[in-house]
């Protein structure tokens, strides 16, 4: 099964297994399509993190939930 995310910094969709980088900040989890976008996403966090995708939170939440052996 694909689930579709959006790379915050260059609003690109593709699917999570494809993502080329993963970043926390706050709490949740943001899936970039490059280490380019990743870079410029930690040298500016609140610029692209003010409007975080539905999706990556909730790709985030299954995968914490799995780590931990909830269902």
């Amino acid at each position: 099964m694909k689930t579709s995310v959006e790379d915050p910094v260059c609003r690109t969709t593709f699917d999570v297994a494809d993502a080329a980088a993963q970043e926390e900040h706050e709490g949740w989890a943001y899936f970039f399509c490059s280490i380019e976008c990743r870079q410029k996403f930690i040298r500016q966090p609140a610029k692209f993190a003010s409007k975080p995708t539905i999706i990556a939170h909730k790709t985030r939440r299954s995968r914490a939930r799995s780590k931990a052996g909830q269902p």
